[in-house]
């Protein structure tokens, strides 16, 4: 929303023996050494590459050495690893699409084989390298090195041979765990994609207007009563972030509290059950609307609705992050969609203490109540 959420990707193309396992360290751009005028005189041997320690790559979940154990010195055939018709279609079109969100490609120039798993930015990027006789010399992961998961998802698309992941080693048990935790990934993400933004009424169906609707920024949450003299509540720009409207009803179907949360990339999930717990108080339902929300952010909500017993009542995320919706909820819980020019009330001051108070880690919800 306000705070740049901007990634760099690192670029998949490197050359193989500047890596080994994938963890070596990476020399500095130089100017090109003068060429040896004097034959006879030898030159000294380049150093010995650098091996990074644990330290150096705190971001890898794994222990470096067993990395290292794990990926360097590998000679797998690549007909042993590869299924025989997909390496026939790569070859024949240097691109060949496995599923959704699985890409296999060709790579000439670095004689690889590459998987694009994701879509930007959220990408990964897993090369298999081969020498000259087709045998798999490194295995490169450009996230945090390759693990069961990936592989099994690679696999179950048709990229790997089943049988062949214990080269990689990893056996049976470990990739049939990572291959159900995939599948249980996808069904919760079907979960959150069943309706649609179009059904909603359109945001100027609303009756506040600016003075008595309240904004909610990024990692913003507020709460709001029927008896209230606050109207509603009002978000936009939720492109890779979460709109997240909660609303409690007591046993006879009345609105007791609406609850709306702006939950980003760096929301915890302890931070977000608060806000639907606080929402909820004594009420006896708690129902919830979810409009937005990148991937894992998206995965985030669900695991706190989930765990805080609420329904799900409408679910219309956004995986790629790109459609930058806007949602507006009046006190009595009715949602809806759409930017409304003049509606926002934003206050610069505050504006500018959010921005910076997102830009740490498990930044937590600012979460506060209205009259």
């Amino acid at each position: 929303m306000y705070v740049s959420g901007n990634r760099s990707v690192a670029s998949t193309q490197h050359t193989p023996a500047t890596y080994t396992a994938h963890v070596t360290s990476v020399p500095k751009q130089v100017a090109a050494e003068p060429k040896n005028l004097n034959p006879a005189v030898a030159k000294p041997p380049p150093p010995p590459a650098k091996w990074l320690t644990s330290g150096d790559i705190g971001e890898f979940r794994q222990d470096l050495q067993a990395e290292v154990q794990r990926f360097s010195g590998l000679s797998i055939k690549g007909a042993e690893l590869f299924p025989e018709n997909f390496i026939d279609k790569i070859q024949a079109s240097e691109s060949v699409r496995l599923s959704d969100n699985i890409k296999g490609e060709l790579d000439r120039e670095y004689n690889a084989v590459r998987f694009y798993i994701g879509k930007y930015p959220d990408m990964n990027v897993m090369s298999f390298f081969m020498n000259k006789t087709g045998e798999v010399t490194e295995v490169f992961d450009l996230n945090d090195g390759p693990d069961a998961a990936t592989l099994a998802q690679i696999s179950a698309a048709g990229g790997l041979r089943p049988e062949a992941l214990g080269k990689l080693g990893f056996n049976q048990d470990d990739v049939a765990a990572a291959g159900a935790r995939n599948r249980e990934r996808k069904e919760r993400l079907a979960s959150l994609q069943v309706d649609s933004v179009d059904r909603l009424p359109s945001s100027y169906m609303y009756g506040g207007n600016e003075k008595n609707t309240a904004t909610v920024l990024q990692g913003d949450a507020r709460i709001i009563r029927p008896g209230g003299s606050t109207e509603g509540l009002y978000t936009f720009d939720a492109g890779p972030c979460s709109i997240v409207v909660a609303v409690a009803s007591d046993v006879n179907g009345q609105v007791t509290q609406v609850g709306m949360a702006h939950v980003d990339a760096s929301t915890p999930r302890q931070s977000l059950s608060m806000f639907l717990n606080q929402t909820r108080g004594a009420a006896a339902t708690l129902n919830v609307h979810v409009i937005s929300g990148e991937t894992e952010t998206a995965l985030r909500v669900h695991d706190s609705i989930r765990l805080s017993g609420a329904t799900i009542k409408f679910a219309d995320i956004d995986p790629d992050g790109s459609r930058g919706d806007a949602v507006v909820v009046d006190k009595r819980g009715k949602v809806f969609y759409g930017y409304r020019m003049g509606l926002a009330s934003i206050n610069e001051q505050e504006l500018k203490v959010m921005a910076l108070s997102r830009q740490m880690p498990n930044a937590p919800l600012y979460l506060r109540g209205l009259p």
